[in-house]
């Protein structure tokens, strides 16, 4: 069971994975929106939760998601070959 501050902490942190997707975002933009009025508050939170900062995070996930992409790609361009 959360407290109410982990309860905010959680879904502040759901909404800082969906915008650091968001690759037109800075950090400071992204910590803003999640209600963070310091970036370095924010960017602490998030490697605590994360065991990444959240540039660290971005790099990864953005590059999982474009070789999803490229996958899909390759594989609608093999089906449409045959």
């Amino acid at each position: 069971h959360q407290s109410p501050m982990q309860y905010v902490q959680t879904q502040r942190m759901d909404r800082a994975r969906a915008y650091l997707k968001n690759p037109y975002l800075s950090v400071k933009q992204v910590a803003t929106r999640c209600g963070y009025p310091d970036a370095n508050l924010f960017v602490r939170t998030f490697k605590r939760h994360h065991n990444l900062p959240p540039g660290k995070w971005r790099l990864k996930h953005v590059f999982e998601l474009l070789a999803l992409v490229r996958l899909i790609i390759f594989h609608k361009a093999d089906k449409e070959e045959v």
